[in-house]
C-alpha cells in the first residue's frame, strides 16, 4: 500500500495467477476457456506461469464469464 496515496500497487504475476486459479477452479478445460474469451490456450498457460498478464479486454470476459467482480482478479 502506497503511504501517501493509500493506493495497492498493481501486481501483473499475482493478476495473471488469480485468473488461472479461477479458471482451473471452475472445473472448465482451459480450452473452453480460452474459446469463451477468444484468447488461446497457450496465452492461459502464459497467465499460469506469470509470464504474461491478462489485459484489460481478458478480464473483463473473465469476470463476465464467471460472473465475479474484475477486482477479485486483479492482485
Amino acid at each position: 500500500m502506497n503511504a501517501q496515496t493509500g493506493l495497492k500497487p498493481y501486481d501483473e504475476i499475482r493478476t495473471a495467477k488469480n485468473a488461472y486459479k479461477l479458471i482451473v477452479e471452475s472445473g472448465r478445460s482451459i480450452e473452453s476457456v480460452a474459446l469463451d474469451i477468444q484468447v488461446s490456450d497457450r496465452l492461459i498457460y502464459y497467465w499460469a506461469n506469470g509470464e504474461r498478464s491478462p489485459n484489460i479486454k481478458h478480464l473483463y470476459a473473465l469476470s463476465q464469464l464467471f460472473q465475479v467482480p474484475i477486482e477479485s482478479i486483479l492482485g
